[in-house]
């Protein structure tokens, strides 16, 4: 006969309330942290595609291609920059479910100088920071990452209609 587990008392469950919270609350601070990494990868392999592109001898069908690679890379981590938004705002969200439950006092990131000897706890402070600090750094790279895929296109567009854009090839004879 098999023994079912125990049922778990109020102890075990806000140990297994407080490991979650922690576990989400690191998860938060890495994608709040790392909001930059995305687009960074994005400058510099649309500006490595735009340099070999238009800086090369190269036929204006390989420019094309390099172009458009340029393009669905932007695209694809253009894509992973709003998951990363996504994912940042559920985990939050998650926090502040767990906090309500558990009657806390909401901790909210605010950044302050660092010291050397100091708890990362001390840096986690109880007052609210204005909409602008967690708003603004995504919507102003999402839009830099809209004109960057906007550039894109037009220089697809535009490369057949006025190939004096670039360098071209010498003929081969």
């Amino acid at each position: 006969m098999a023994t079912q587990p125990p049922t778990p008392g109020p102890s075990q469950l806000a140990i297994t309330a407080q490991d979650q919270y922690r576990e989400c609350a690191a998860s938060w601070r890495a994608h709040d942290r790392n909001i930059w990494q995305i687009p960074a990868v994005i400058a510099l392999l649309d500006g490595a595609g735009l340099v070999s592109a238009f800086g090369l001898p190269l036929t204006m069908l390989m420019r094309e291609a390099v172009v458009g690679v340029a393009l669905l890379l932007t695209l694809a981590l253009t894509y992973a920059l709003a998951a990363h938004r996504h994912w940042a705002q559920v985990e939050r969200q998650t926090l502040v479910t767990i906090e309500v439950q558990a009657q806390q006092v909401p901790l909210l990131h605010w950044p302050g100088p660092r010291d050397r000897n100091a708890r990362a706890s001390d840096y986690w402070h109880t007052q609210d920071a204005p909409w602008w600090y967690w708003k603004s750094a995504y919507v102003l790279l999402f839009i830099a990452m809209l004109l960057v895929i906007v550039l894109l296109i037009a220089l697809l567009v535009l490369n057949p209609i006025f190939p004096d854009l670039a360098r071209e090839a010498p003929a081969v004879r």
